[in-house]
């Protein structure tokens, strides 16, 4: 008969041949950082010096990252243009992929290696932004919603070299706006005369202005 209580348990691990615990019992609670596979040993040995070598092959499957949050880092309000700052809050012993999607499609079309990114968000409206941490075990997800607003938009004015008396001026007018869709409305007054034009952002117009005398020409433009 067997004295259980005389019995010692040494183990190995990791498979590198040491036995770096010990335990009274047959039972040793453990805890793999890592997936993968391991070869886990234990000799066994009773008073009169007697030993037994057990082994097993075991394998250790991942787990997907712990998402504990999704945030949003600046603080409201948010207009349209304005690159915004995210970030994920994940942990895992393995390495993190951040995947982001920002216009509600379901496609995440922007991926990090770092769980905090910049971007902007192109138009007023509410947006819903999901974010996924993910490994080579799997995916959590998270999502957030903010409304965005609208921002004005900005004109410039382009009057060329200056040009001689009796010569026609040329003046490009181009819309700017950080809503890529906004369609931008400009009241235009050259020397009196006013004109009300549409353009996308980006956009320009071209006009032309005779000249007479020498002086200063009236270019006025309203958005």
């Amino acid at each position: 008969v067997v004295d259980q209580a005389s019995l010692t348990y040494v183990w190995d691990l990791n498979g590198d041949g040491i036995y770096e615990r010990s335990s009274t019992g047959p039972r040793l609670p453990m805890r793999f950082e890592r997936e993968g596979s391991y070869t886990i040993r234990c000799l066994v040995r009773d008073k009169d010096l007697g030993e037994l070598l057990l082994t097993r092959e075991i394998s250790v499957s991942g787990r997907p990252p712990a998402l504990t949050s999704f945030e949003l880092l600046d603080p409201p309000p948010y207009s349209e243009g304005q690159p915004l700052r995210f970030k994920v809050n994940a942990t895992d012993p393995d390495v993190i992929t951040y995947l982001f999607d920002f216009d509600g499609d379901g496609l995440f079309e922007v991926t990090s290696d770092t769980p905090e990114v910049r971007h902007p968000l192109p138009d007023e409206g509410f947006y819903e932004v999901r974010a996924r941490a993910q490994d080579a075990s799997g995916f959590v997800e998270a999502s957030l919603t903010l409304q965005v607003a609208n921002a004005p938009p900005s004109i410039e004015i382009d009057t060329g070299e200056a040009v001689g008396e009796g010569e026609d001026l040329e003046i490009t007018i181009t819309a700017r706006d950080p809503g890529p869709q906004d369609l931008v409305t400009l009241v235009v007054d050259l020397q009196g005369q006013e004109q009300v034009i549409e353009l996308m952002p980006g956009a320009s117009r071209r006009f032309t202005l005779p000249t007479q005398d020498n002086g200063l020409i009236s270019v006025v433009v309203n958005a």
